[in-house]
């Protein structure tokens, strides 16, 4: 039933959209949330992440790929060097995406983001991103509340990922890859605050 109603929902989301190129804007949000699956999974690969102020404040620091490396490993990011080339690749999606679609920057900015918005919407239906979950609890009223707080965290990370698209200009390289390390931050902290719950629930 869920399924059927994400499909109307996408549909009419479809022919409500008012941009002649919807089918870029389209394709871009779903090449992004794809890439952004894989950015999760790599994330929830590791433990006891130490995300907190002090992180965010040495990362906004950061001048070189090297000491971002090294932050992350110290606390206690071990593939980090797979993370970064897939937050490139979200910040290469954006750039190609605004250096093909000029038409796109001509729309006021609350037009370009109103487009994107609808566009995430659909992509959210067509890739069923909100739920990816990385679990085998089966308490059921627990676990469902389970999923509905970390679909959220699924969803603020790509909205904040995707919001460079609205801006005309190329997103910059290592100004985008430590945008990337705070939403992953934002992403780790509300994930473990969806967990905390769900084991107040379960207990």
């Amino acid at each position: 039933m869920k399924k059927v109603i994400f499909g109307l929902i996408a549909t009419i989301l479809l022919s409500n959209f008012s941009f002649g190129q919807n089918n870029n804007l389209l394709n871009y949000t779903d090449a992004f949330l794809k890439n952004d699956v894989e950015i999760i999974n790599l994330l929830l690969k590791n433990k006891d992440l130490k995300f907190d102020d002090v992180y965010i404040s040495n990362l906004q620091n950061c001048k070189t790929e090297n000491e971002l490396i090294s932050l992350l490993s110290k606390n206690n990011v071990q593939n980090s060097s797979e993370l970064i080339a897939q937050i490139y690749k979200g910040i290469e999606l954006t750039n190609n995406f605004k250096k093909d679609n000029q038409d796109f920057y001509k729309n006021d900015e609350v037009t370009r983001k109103k487009l994107l918005d609808e566009a995430l919407e659909v992509s959210f239906a067509n890739t069923n991103y909100n739920n990816v979950m990385n679990t085998t609890e089966s308490r059921r009223s627990c676990y469902e509340q389970w999923q509905v707080a970390a679909g959220r965290c699924n969803r603020n990370f790509a909205i904040a990922g995707t919001g460079a698209v609205i801006a005309a200009g190329l997103t910059g390289g290592f100004g985008g890859l430590i945008a990337g390390g705070i939403a992953m931050a934002n992403f780790w902290n509300c994930r473990q605050d969806a967990l905390d719950d769900y084991n107040d629930c379960i207990n």
